[in-house]
């Protein structure tokens, strides 16, 4: 399956097999379960960069960043998503903010059995009680990812 997030194949749920889904919900809302839904057009960066420096900046997006480095080992470690910088008129970074990506988890049973049943018989199955679970992903991994 090709993702028109990342102009390249499929990954979530695994490379192999992957599940193809970037959001899913009801007539009135959508919740996307994929980070790279999130890339569409470049408007996280735009917002975040808004949010962050002001309107009408000009920012740079540096993807994968490591911030930090071991004492006396000169290892990079701390991996942040995103850098964005700020630019002065000279094209220089004057200021810069973390950007750490994170769609939703679903809580409950693993979903491809129930994604499996749904593209067999279009009928989602009544044992498919996942919900996106808002709460853990920020406590377990945002949280400790941003506080490097």
């Amino acid at each position: 399956m090709w993702c028109p997030f990342r102009d390249s194949k499929c990954t979530k749920g695994g490379k192999q097999h992957p599940l193809g889904i970037c959001s899913f919900g009801d007539e009135k809302a959508a919740t996307s379960v994929c980070p790279v839904r999130f890339l569409q057009g470049n408007r996280i960066f735009v917002d975040a960069g808004r949010i962050a420096f002001g309107e009408g900046k000009k920012i740079v997006v540096v993807p994968e960043m490591r911030l930090l480095r071991v004492p006396d080992t000169g290892k990079r470690i701390g991996k942040i998503d995103f850098l964005i910088a700020v630019l002065d008129a000279s094209g220089k970074p004057t200021d810069f903010a973390a950007l750490e990506v994170q769609a939703v988890y679903i809580s409950g049973k693993s979903v491809r059995p129930f994604f499996n049943e749904f593209l067999r018989t279009e009928i989602l199955p009544e044992a498919a009680k996942a919900r996106p679970d808002y709460r853990s992903s920020a406590q377990k991994r945002l949280m400790p990812q941003l506080s490097l």
